[in-house]
């Protein structure tokens, strides 16, 4: 109360003599802090108060089940200005004085830490961001030069969130693919936050990549400096390339003060492609059936010039948008009204509703939340990672043919949509969006299998649902032997590139084992923003309160612009992967016992809310530690507790619909997953075996536990889901 009261009687001193301001956000640009004040104005602060706030915290501290509570008291003080107006820039209020109180971090006097503040004389130009009592500026404000016009410094544009970084060719912003034999223009804006003149100096290196050889193209240094009144200094350099891939690197210095800002980009050169033929991407130079049907499409390629990959077919969507499939899937879809004409569209009545994987992104995501919960609800001391995609994919394949209560108890555990066309398309769409996904920088596919024991023969209807709306490889094989399990696990191992093996023990099958589903899937992406091996460092690691282990730590030499959100229990970030459409979330709890605290405010609502809504984005220093995890989960087990014991049962569980009589049973499901992340991005994979039997599945330092998340920004699909309490193991 003390506090409280404390503020009031400042207010009504305020009232008698000055106008008092208050209020905090982060903007994203000028112009946005521009207009959401309320009143912006300059001028010169004329004295400066000391004022103290005593504040305490207070810790549950459980030992040896004992919870006892301890309060920590201190005081934090913060300057309060008075300031004699100049000009008002915005909105003139009566009074010529105005007093008002250091800014803070969190917007709250006496509870959130401050940024520091001005000096007596200094002339200021104050953004306050609404008049209401409690005498706060935002933390943007700056001091201003006595010969700098405030009117002009405003209408200047600011890179102060993040430097502005170009590559640019024939006066066209790009990324990739650059004109061999042209000149390529680098432009670098570096905000010096400052409007005093300020200089900075750029080391500049371009290598060729040919194999494992990197040869030196240019390397050189260039000085940049600002002029008095204005925020940017830019720099600029040229070079003329050939043919080759190429990695650019640059990092800032200031005086004599080194370790600035780092720049780095890898890039291609090609042949010039204006007068190659038809068969060429025209905006990336690739072979056109390198780049999904649609994206072609996009570009303004005709339809019938779209090229598909060796052994697939064109095909028009019923909303006469192209897809590639196999001559088995073209007719299929055809007969389901879909277009295999080239020139002329079919007149057939369209499906009566737009299919889209948000249905199953929403479901998959609700089952990541669940499945985690369950995995950590009695457990806090292990490490969790899984795919809930390819568990929740590999028995959509197992619903497809089961019946009555354990269709029902399926459905209610993986959220599936209960419309078949829905849920077919839906996972169609949803496969062949991750598939399209790969490039130079970024391996992300999926994939699913049947594997039919000899002479068993399910239902043509099943068999033909799993291969056209699932992709699904039908094989025979003897589970009698071990072959079965060593086609399997082959499968496995080079779908995932080797980092899940052996996901059926030898022996593990039998004569009364009729078929097996499988679902692998791969991710690995470079980060936007790679972290330099050089920076990596010892630390520790809380894995709680009283024990530590020594780990890897990454970061930055400066601060990064990412996506950031704080809560009042956590933070978290958002680190983009080079392709732009994925992202890993790091969600790390304030304390290091909060973990649990944590994970039970994690739902799929509050997941976007936080990735939707950060609370800043903004430069932030960054250390993550490098981490490998290997996990294996029997899926017999978590899922009866989530409520679907049904299909694990050989007595009850009705799987009619992949043979047309009931008899078969889950008799293993089995998740495997591997992730691993370092300063040049992450690998991570999952594969899912169900086998069915016959009767008789501002500093973010992640210095202790935290939970992650490797999600696809455009579907919003979880695809990897985990949780790291001990990076060593």
């Amino acid at each position: 109360m003390k506090y409280f009261v404390f503020l009031i009687l400042i207010g009504l001193v305020a009232i008698t003599s000055v106008n008092v301001v208050s209020g905090l956000w982060v903007p994203e640009t000028p112009d946005e802090l521009f207009k959401q004040s309320e009143t912006v104005f300059v001028g010169t602060v004329t004295s400066v108060h000391v004022l103290e706030f005593e504040r305490s915290n207070t810790f549950h501290i459980e030992e040896n089940g004992v919870t006892r509570i301890e309060i920590e008291n201190y005081t934090q003080t913060l300057d309060e200005y008075t300031v004699d107006i100049e000009e008002f820039l915005k909105n003139p209020q009566e009074s010529n004085t105005i007093t008002m109180l250091e800014a803070t971090v969190g917007g709250v006097p006496g509870r959130s830490v401050s940024i520091g503040g001005f000096e007596l004389g200094d002339r200021v130009l104050f953004y306050v961001p609404k008049i209401d009592g409690t005498n706060q500026y935002s933390p943007e404000s700056f001091e201003i030069p006595k010969q700098c016009d405030a009117k002009s410094v405003l209408e200047q544009p600011r890179v102060f969130l993040f430097n502005d970084f170009k590559i640019m060719q024939d006066g066209i912003e790009k990324n990739d693919n650059f004109t061999a034999n042209k000149p390529i223009e680098f432009v670098y804006n570096k905000d010096m936050n400052t409007l005093e003149g300020k200089s900075f100096d750029v080391n500049i290196k371009i290598s060729k990549i040919t194999g494992n050889d990197w040869e030196t193209a240019i390397h050189k240094n260039i000085h940049a400096e600002s002029k008095p009144c204005e925020w940017t200094s830019t720099a600029r350099w040229e070079f003329v390339p050939t043919v080759g891939r190429y990695y650019m690197w640059m990092e800032t210095s200031e005086g004599n003060r080194v370790g600035g800002e780092t720049v780095s980009r890898e890039f291609n050169v090609i042949e010039d492609i204006s007068s190659q033929t038809k068969s060429v991407f025209p905006l990336l130079g690739y072979p056109a059936w390198n780049i999904s049907p649609l994206k072609q499409f996009s570009s303004g390629i005709p339809f019938y010039e779209i090229q598909c990959k060796e052994t697939l077919l064109l095909i028009k969507k019923y909303d006469g948008t192209p897809i590639c499939v196999t001559p088995e899937t073209r007719e299929k879809l055809i007969e389901r009204g879909w277009s295999g004409t080239l020139y002329v569209a079919v007149n057939r009545e369209a499906p009566t509703v737009y299919f889209d994987p948000v249905d199953i992104s929403s479901a998959n995501n609700q089952f990541a939340v669940d499945f985690y919960s369950n995995l950590t609800q009695n457990d806090s001391v292990s490490n969790v990672f899984f795919s809930p995609t390819s568990i929740s994919t590999a028995f959509s394949i197992l619903y497809e043919g089961a019946r009555q209560n354990t269709s029902q108890e399926i459905q209610n555990v993986f959220g599936f949509p209960e419309d078949d066309q829905i849920r077919r398309h839906g996972y169609l769409s949803l496969h062949q969006s991750i598939n399209e996904k790969s490039n130079t920088d970024t391996k992300l596919s999926i994939a699913n299998a049947l594997w039919l024991a000899e002479n068993f023969e399910p239902l043509a209807e099943y068999i033909d649902t799993a291969t056209t709306f699932y992709d699904s490889e039908v094989d025979t094989v003897d589970f009698a032997s071990d072959e079965g399990v060593n086609k399997i696990n082959e499968w496995v191992d080079e779908k995932t590139q080797g980092k899940i093996t052996d996901i059926l023990k030898p022996g593990s099958t039998g004569s009364n084992t009729k078929m097996a589903i499988t679902n692998a899937i791969y991710f690995k992406g470079l980060w936007e923003y790679p972290f330099d091996p050089e920076d990596t460092y010892d630390s520790e690691f809380m894995v709680d309160k009283d024990n530590s282990v020594n780990v890897q730590m990454m970061t930055f030499p400066h601060k990064m612009q990412v996506s950031y959100t704080v809560t009042e229990t956590m933070e978290m970030i958002e680190l983009p992967y080079r392709n732009g459409t994925l992202s890993l979330l790091v969600i790390l709890p304030n304390e290091i016992d909060d973990l649990r605290t944590v994970e039970e405010s994690i739902t799929v609502d509050n997941l976007k809310m936080w990735k939707d809504f950060p609370t800043v984005n903004r430069g932030i220093n960054i250390h993550i530690p490098k981490f490998t995890l290997e996990t294996e989960y029997d899926l017999t087990e978590q899922l009866p507790d989530m409520g679907m014991p049904t299909v694990f049962n050989p007595v009850h569980a009705d799987l009619s619909g992949i043979t047309g009589y009931k008899g078969l049973y889950v008799s293993q499901a089995i998740h495997k997953a591997f992730v691993e992340v370092n300063e040049k991005g992450t690998e991570a994979a999952g594969a899912t075996v169900i086998v069915t039997d016959e009767s008789g599945g501002s500093t973010f330092r992640a210095d202790h536990p935290f939970i992650f998340i490797i999600q696809d920004n455009e579907t919003d699909s979880i695809l990897f889901m985990g949780r790291v309490t001990d990076p060593t193991k």
